[in-house]
């Protein structure tokens, strides 16, 4: 006989306080087939919304520039970002990509954030599965809407 659990989450993927009116994903999930909650919520898709990931992604290169040792102006004039662009930047994560970039670069975490952007391939198991997969070649647009 399969149990049926249910798991409420935060947009941020905890476990919340069911009489909060905050917005929320509901996932009824078989017991027998998944386990326990901490299996859960590794499967489960990381809700962040744009706003919340460009906070956290300010707040995430500030701590970076505080842990150089680094000013609001002394970041400004090494990555060549108006310090007014920087200060705009770090209360709201509002700034151009090109502004972004160069803070990346003169904080150090251009690469990583480049790595993490990059698509993913294929692993294969086997040469079987190697010979088995169709041909892809790279896409210069996309195909779907």
């Amino acid at each position: 006989m399969t149990r049926r659990s249910r798991l409420e989450l935060y947009n941020e993927g905890s476990v919340i306080n069911p009489t909060s009116n905050a917005p929320r994903c509901i996932c009824e999930y078989d017991d027998s087939r998944y386990g326990d909650i901490p299996t859960i919520i590794a499967l489960m898709i990381a809700l962040i919304t744009p706003d919340r990931g460009l906070e956290r992604l300010a707040s995430n290169l500030q701590q970076r520039r505080l842990g150089l040792g680094l000013t609001q102006a002394g970041l400004s004039v090494r990555s060549g970002v108006p310090l007014g662009t920087l200060k705009k930047f770090e209360r709201t994560g509002q700034a151009s990509t090109a502004a972004l970039m160069k803070l990346l670069i003169a904080l150090g975490a251009a690469e990583a954030t480049l790595k993490a952007s990059e698509p993913e391939t294929a692993v294969f198991a086997s040469i079987d599965e190697v010979l088995g997969s169709p041909p892809r070649g790279s896409r210069k647009r996309g195909w779907r809407a």
